[in-house]
């Protein structure tokens, strides 16, 4: 009788704990809930991206991008000799920019070098400065107003490459 009663009780300790075991491993998963909005991705840390002006993205998540607010201006710049001026593709609608230099700058060359910025507002050119070795870019608007000197050096050329 004693080991019936014995085993009674292992049996029960042994029902117990697999009883125990199978609530400890009962975890249910909760799902992301519906109302959930991922943070905007940082520099530093990951998270959702947000889609701006000029950025499509297709239901497979291809992001492309198109141009907008970007216009081909159609417009060149040239020089008659006296002034810098500009002119569009076909020859028609020269407008010359009156720019006064200070006293003791003339353009670089007999042919400036001059960019239009990429907006059609700006104008960008080299000049020189002889009594003083010193280059110059300067920048002013399409009107010849606002000249300013953007970047200077004393005996060494400093070349205007480009508008972006």
């Amino acid at each position: 009788m004693k080991k019936f009663l014995l085993g009674s009780i292992m049996m029960t300790v042994l029902s117990l704990v697999i009883t125990v075991f199978q609530i400890s491993c009962t975890k249910t998963a909760n799902a992301q809930q519906s109302n959930y909005i991922l943070q905007p991705a940082t520099s530093t840390t990951l998270g959702g991206v947000i889609i701006g002006n000029g950025l499509n993205v297709t239901s497979n998540g291809t992001l492309s991008v198109t141009a907008t607010g970007l216009t081909q201006l159609n417009k060149l710049l040239i020089y008659d000799g006296q002034n810098i001026a500009i002119i569009n593709y076909d020859g028609t609608g020269k407008i010359s920019i009156p720019i006064n230099l200070p006293t003791g700058r003339v353009f670089r060359s007999t042919t400036p070098v001059a960019h239009l910025s990429p907006d059609g507002q700006k104008i960008f050119f080299e000049v020189y400065e002889s009594n003083t070795s010193t280059y110059f870019i300067y920048s002013c608007s399409v009107t010849g107003n606002s000249l300013q000197v953007i970047a200077s050096s004393v005996n060494k050329p400093v070349d205007l490459l480009g508008v972006n």
